[in-house]
């Protein structure tokens, strides 16, 4: 057959037909592939948001129902157990600690997040992983100090007169402040994912958690 004949035919067709298909085929694949891993990323990131937000919300939490117990003169039963308690959440929050600072320089660098870029009640111009080292950590481990100090020298039938009124009102201001500051920064990160997904990010708040759902954006 000449070549003459051989272009004038369908097979030319057919096959620049199939050529044109596998291309095609192959370039959606790879945008599929790209556009899942892009979203598997983001799905990470709030996986970590949430996580993150659970160890902080249960950290400070359970400082405060020690506290409370303390506080309110609860049965030693009730003390012994919230402490217990206090001290399974710390020991999870120490483990997870070091990871949580490698995924915060993963998730939100330095040289491109600032805490105060994403809340209007936090002004640190630190990044986030640095405002969690310098202004969370720095706060919590005194705060625990504290309390270790207080289950040392407390009498439990003797609660809380054993105790110096005004340093126990001190150690609860701190307690307060904490776990405002900590429910800010939680704020931020959200704000800060909901920046980097141009979605739509929702929390629903309670005492222990901070829970969300989030929703692509349709435009």
């Amino acid at each position: 057959m000449r070549i003459k004949d051989f272009i004038k035919s369908k097979l030319i067709y057919i096959l620049l037909g199939a050529f044109i298909t596998c291309v095609f085929n192959y370039l959606s694949s790879s945008k599929l592939i790209d556009k899942e891993n892009y979203y598997n990323k983001l799905s990470e990131r709030q996986n970590f948001v949430f996580e993150l937000s659970q160890l902080l919300q249960k950290r400070i939490y359970s400082a405060e129902v020690y506290f409370w117990n303390i506080e309110s003169n609860a049965r030693e039963e009730t003390i012994l157990d919230s402490w217990q308690r206090y001290k399974e959440v710390i020991l999870k929050w120490n483990e997870e600690l070091p990871n949580i600072y490698i995924k915060l320089d993963i998730y939100f660098p330095k040289n491109n997040y600032v805490v105060s870029d994403y809340s209007k009640y936090l002004k640190s111009k630190l990044s986030f992983r640095d405002f969690l080292r310098e202004e969370i950590q720095l706060e919590i481990i005194p705060i625990h100090g504290e309390l270790v100090d207080i289950k040392k020298k407390i009498k439990i039938l003797e609660l809380p007169g054993t105790l110096d009124a005004q340093s126990f009102d001190k150690l609860k201001n701190k307690i307060e402040k904490l776990h405002i500051k900590i429910t800010n920064y939680i704020d931020a990160l959200a704000e800060a994912v909901i920046k980097q997904n141009q979605g739509r990010f929702y929390f629903f708040k309670n005492r222990n958690s901070h829970k969300f759902l989030s929703q692509e954006n349709k435009n």
